[in-house]
């Protein structure tokens, strides 16, 4: 009778010990989660940022698993693991720059300083960062350009910045600001960056130039 008593209790006690046990052996595992979730992100962006880097050195056809994976300092396994092929690396380094990208441009268009600024000032500043975009990441943004499966992002990429200079244009020019005025801003904008693809944008005068066209194409002396 007694050991009927106590027995129950003796399996609860064991019970409790190894639910006990197990709870501190998950919390002793999960400080382990978050350094192996580290190490698994920061492959994956040593991976694209190897693909970043080739694109400046020769054409993507001319890229293969074998030289990401070297440049990245990893097995191609790393790679067909991640990505699935070459291709899956293109597709993730467009994501990852679609979205720094468009964060760039929305931080650049909420400057304070444009609440201030001339329309000149405005397109002058723009003017040049475009051309500085296009500088800096033209093998990329003519793949993306290609590529049939991100040339929507590449699309909603590039529509981006005619948007934020109409709407800082229409703040700064409120009394030339009518009817159509944001579309013939972008529409300008537009024509200025399809210049730009066509151009070598280390020459010199292509700055005034782009500049000098989008003041007479928006009318701003």
């Amino acid at each position: 009778m007694i050991e009927s008593i106590i027995e129950p209790g003796r399996r609860l006690t064991k019970a409790h010990r190894q639910t006990k046990a197990h709870r501190q052996a998950a919390t002793d595992r999960r400080p382990e989660i978050a350094p192996k979730q580290d190490r698994s992100r920061a492959n994956r962006e040593a991976l694209l940022d190897a693909l970043m880097d080739l694109l400046y050195e020769r054409p993507f056809a001319d890229i293969g698993v074998a030289d990401v994976a070297r440049r990245a300092g990893m097995t191609t396994g790393a790679v067909y693991g991640r990505f699935g092929d070459k291709r899956g690396v293109a597709i993730a380094l467009h994501e990852r720059f679609a979205e720094r990208a468009s964060e760039t441009m929305e931080d650049w268009g909420a400057r304070p300083q444009w609440a201030t600024a001339s329309a000149q000032e405005i397109i002058s500043s723009w003017t040049r960062g475009a051309i500085n975009f296009g500088r800096m990441y033209r093998p990329l943004l003519t793949l993306m350009s290609n590529d049939p499966v991100v040339r929507e992002q590449h699309s909603d990429l590039m529509a981006r910045p005619p948007r934020i200079l109409a709407r800082l244009l229409n703040a700064a020019m409120p009394h030339d600001a009518g009817e159509g005025f944001d579309r013939d801003v972008a529409w300008a904008a537009r024509a200025a960056l399809a210049v730009l693809e066509q151009f070598e944008l280390d020459d010199d005068d292509l700055y005034e130039r782009i500049e000098v066209m989008l003041c007479r194409l928006i009318g701003v002396n």
